[in-house]
């Protein structure tokens, strides 16, 4: 545990591996995926391009789909919390987040709610784009990837 707070990689983050995060633009909304373990870093990477998003997208909504998510730095919460100050600078109006992970949630719904912004929880990434009316693409059996725009950037 101390090594995790040093930043010496402990044997459960070698064995989990770094994650990933990716942002895109799917209809109105940003769409902001985390799987694996999430570092400080990768949230950096993507805080100029999700920027860039929402200042391209009028009244965003936006998606935090964290399903696939393993773990997280503490590092990264702190990030999060500007990609909130940003959502809400831009006039964001929903935010939707997808996660099983407890920790997750927690940390999310903690910084929405310290930045006056909804956040309304969802089970899938289909519930999440329902909740916002968006339609899935043809073809799309899950509803999991609906037709997009914008950047697809993976760090």
């Amino acid at each position: 545990m101390m090594a995790a707070l040093i930043g010496v990689p402990s044997a459960l983050s070698t064995r989990i591996g770094v994650g990933s995060v990716e942002c895109r633009k799917v209809a109105n909304s940003v769409l902001l995926e985390a799987q694996g373990r999430v570092t400080r870093v990768a949230m950096l990477t993507q805080l100029e391009p999700f920027k860039a998003l929402l200042d391209r997208t009028r009244a965003p909504s936006w998606i935090i789909d964290t399903a696939h998510l393993t773990d997280f730095e503490p590092g990264a919460v702190s990030v999060g919390a500007d990609y909130f100050k940003h959502f809400k600078q831009v006039g964001g109006v929903k935010v939707v987040f997808v996660s099983g992970l407890a920790t997750a949630r927690l940390a999310a719904f903690t910084i929405a709610f310290a930045a006056h912004l909804s956040l309304v929880s969802a089970q899938s990434l289909s519930e999440a784009y329902q909740i916002l009316g968006i339609e899935p693409a043809a073809g799309d059996d899950d509803g999991a990837e609906p037709h997009s725009s914008g950047a697809f950037l993976k760090y």
